[in-house]
């Protein structure tokens, strides 16, 4: 029954491509072996420098075991692992609701936006396959304390340990034994200290392999500044992500909890506290580097999204039996208003997948299919490391002559205004859905941007600190413009300051790109990225300095063509006086 809902509302996710994230994960799946990036740090930070979820790759290993390099069998495992969710939320509820009542945790799970997200992102296969492995966890040890065979206890212990190397979400919540309702406290303990024995390895195997204990984009030593503030602001928009109309679903889930609340009897009081108080702190804590960048996104739900399923199908539960008719149809109604708002705002999510995939299976496909001297014009929504890692994965894919080459801004054509360009130059079409050969009007799109030009007074400061694996930036321009930066043939719009994680300082040279309110476009010069001011985590003697590139004046107008070139430049950025 689970695979065939999950199936029915989320079966287009088949006809995806890869998208995001995929290429890189696919390729250091490919590079590494499961107990190098399980245990060398170096390994796994070739992926992701400041977050410990290993068992992604793991999961990429698996599906390109069994499926290659075809997109679609690792859909269907995706979906199978969604559906086990399901039915693992409904397993559980059964244990106090009874099947009935249970069904609500999974409907209310299967309709979320946070869910029909994940349904079509590979990439987020960490929640799903970390929350699948902990409701296996908790399944396992509600039948062992309920009187089940005795290896229970060990699998689920096993599986809550397999669950903490998906994402770190699942760390706090091996207190969740405990406060089962089940038995006594010490036959709790029995079940619980195994658990407990994870949480406690963790934190050293994570301090291993991140060299840090806190996750995130943001540099630790930088998040706490005006972090609630900036949290609170953050979370206020969650419910406008969840439900197409907050106040219904909040007023549902208000009757379900107050009726439970007021329910005469022996309540589940421990459990309900375990999943409709705890997870508010055990469940969003962990978003909370998050909250300034990248910002808080739908998918990070998940996990919360099935505590607030689960809690309210034992809520409904509760608070059935005994009662009169009028006050279960009311019941009725609230889980309505909690489904009916949720899937409203979860449909043109799950609808919009296979259109908003297409960009990525266009140029993904012409970067894999094509080559040198190709050029392919990168579209702002596809970032730099999908079209990075794609070209790693070429010679895999059977692909040994060089790449296409890239291009995100006119800039990397200006030489070419006078003549036609020297290759094929492909873009995405919107209306054809497809790339189209844009080489001939070249010279007359280069004209058209060079009217665009006009001076303006722009500073640059860029910095790269290898102690605190930093880069930080700050932009200045007149009021009513953006940034974007220009590097390797790709674009990225950033904010006119910030500071981002990077476990390895950029290579190669830079461009700021100003784009003015009315349409009119400033750039710096070419510019090198800092190099590193010395080893990664090691302490900066008194005084040293960040290592810089500054730069500022009217702009470059882009006379004399060609322009500078990256090689006469590199090793050039100065350090901060």
């Amino acid at each position: 029954m689970a695979i065939g809902a999950v199936f029915a509302l989320y079966g287009n996710s088949l006809q995806l491509w890869w998208c995001c994230d995929d290429p890189a994960i696919l390729l250091h799946a490919q590079r590494y072996a499961p107990l190098e990036y399980f245990t060398v740090p170096s390994a796994w930070r070739a992926l992701i420098p400041f977050s410990l979820t290993p068992w992604l790759s793991l999961a990429y290993d698996l599906d390109m075991a069994l499926f290659g390099y075809e997109p679609r069998g690792f859909f269907v495992h995706h979906l199978l692992t969604l559906a086990g969710c399901a039915w693992l939320l409904h397993r559980i509820a059964a244990r106090w609701a009874g099947d009935a009542a249970a069904l609500a945790a999974p409907a209310i799970f299967l309709v979320g936006v946070p869910v029909a997200q994940a349904a079509q992102l590979l990439m987020v296969r960490q929640y799903l396959e970390g929350l699948l492995l902990f409701l296996l966890a908790i399944w396992w040890a509600v039948r062992a304390l309920d009187g089940g065979p005795r290896p229970l206890r060990w699998l689920a212990a096993l599986a809550f340990a397999a669950a903490i190397t998906a994402k770190e979400v699942f760390v706090p919540l091996g207190f969740i034994p405990l406060l089962l309702p089940i038995g006594r406290f010490r036959q709790r303990l029995a079940m619980a200290w195994p658990w407990l024995l994870a949480m406690a390895l963790y934190v050293p195997w994570r301090g291993h392999m991140l060299s840090t204990l806190v996750g995130g984009y943001t540099p630790a030593a930088d998040i706490p500044g005006n972090l609630f503030g900036d949290a609170v602001a953050a979370f206020a928009t969650v419910p406008a992500m969840l439900w197409n109309a907050p106040l219904v679903a909040f007023a549902g889930l208000g009757v379900l909890a107050a009726a439970a609340a007021w329910r005469h009897g022996k309540p589940p009081g421990a459990l309900l506290l375990a999943w409709a108080v705890l997870p508010p702190v055990w469940l969003l804590a962990p978003l909370l580097p998050l909250v300034r960048f990248p910002g808080l996104s739908e998918r990070y739900f998940i996990i919360p999204w099935a505590a607030l399923s689960l809690g309210c199908a034992l809520a409904l539960a509760h608070a059935w039996h005994g009662r009169p008719r009028w006050v279960q149809a009311a019941l009725l109604a609230a889980v309505l208003a909690v489904v009916v708002p949720a899937w409203l705002q979860s449909r043109p999510v799950a609808q919009a997948a296979l259109p908003g995939n297409t960009l990525f299976r266009a140029i993904g496909s012409a970067y894999l299919e094509r080559d040198a001297p190709t050029a392919i014009w990168g579209d702002p929504a596809v970032p730099a490391w999908f079209v990075q890692g794609l070209e790693h994965l070429r010679p895999a894919m059977g692909r040994t002559a060089p790449p296409p080459l890239s291009v995100a801004d006119e800039s990397d054509l200006a030489a070419y205004a006078q003549a036609p360009f020297p290759q094929p130059v492909l873009r995405y079409n919107n209306q054809q859905q497809g790339m189209e050969d844009i080489h001939a009007e070249i010279p007359a799109m280069v004209q058209r941007w060079r009217e665009r030009l006009a001076p303006t007074e722009l500073s640059v400061d860029v910095g790269y600190d290898a102690y605190r694996q930093a880069l930080e930036w700050k932009l200045a321009a007149p009021a009513g413009t953006s940034f974007a930066v220009l590097s390797n043939g790709t674009a990225t719009a950033v904010p006119g300051q910030g500071q981002l994680r990077m476990d390895k300082q950029p290579q190669g040279c830079f461009r700021v790109r100003v784009t003015h309110a009315d349409g009119r476009l400033s750039y710096s010069p070419l510019l090198a990225w800092p190099a590193a001011s010395g080893p990664a985590h090691t302490a900066p003697a008194q005084g040293a300095a960040v290592a810089r590139t500054r730069w500022a004046g009217p702009g470059d107008l882009f006379k004399d063509a060609p322009t500078a070139s990256c090689a006469a430049l590199t090793g050039r950025s100065s350090p901060a006086a």
